[in-house]
């Protein structure tokens, strides 16, 4: 194991800090994010980068994963297919709030292949968008039971046990 972290929930409430718009105008918000990229990886870096933001500071993380098709030239070396996004909230602790799921990490190079969509339709997304790579997350989330979901990320395994609140 390369590593381990638990983030304790998943919330489907609003986020609890400034509100990014007022009014149609910026709120002048100080609260920090992070952006970035890690190709096919993103939705799992973005995930881990998430829980553990959300494991030592204390605070809810909204993590936001969105991918849209490419214009040219960046289309021939990456072509993605669809539109799609997602967000979840993290946080390690309930806040009054009933999660609707606890995830526990393990960054792992011994994990099986990757978790895949049953719906054929779903898994050409999954496999041709980078954020189609949490729909295993989303699937596990409105299945309600506890699941064990393997994302790939950087040569190595995200390995994840997803809990239903």
């Amino acid at each position: 194991m390369l590593g381990s972290t638990e983030c304790s929930y998943i919330s489907s409430t609003s986020f609890p800090g400034p509100q990014p718009f007022s009014r149609g105008t910026p709120a002048r918000s100080h609260a920090a994010s992070t952006s970035l990229c890690a190709f096919d990886w993103s939705f799992a870096a973005g995930l881990l980068e998430a829980c553990v933001q959300a494991t030592t500071s204390a605070h809810p993380v909204l993590l936001v994963s969105y991918d849209v098709p490419y214009p040219e030239p960046l289309r021939r070396a990456r072509p993605v297919q669809g539109t799609l996004g997602m967000a979840f909230l993290f946080s390690t602790a309930g806040h009054g709030q009933r999660a609707l799921a606890e995830l526990e990490l393990k960054l792992t190079s011994d994990a099986p292949e990757s978790t895949r969509m049953h719906n054929n339709e779903l898994e050409a997304l999954r496999q041709n968008n980078p954020t189609g790579r949490g729909l295993p997350l989303l699937a596990a989330i409105a299945g309600g039971a506890t699941r064990q979901i393997v994302l790939d990320y950087l040569g190595a395994t995200l390995a994840l046990r997803m809990t239903a609140g």
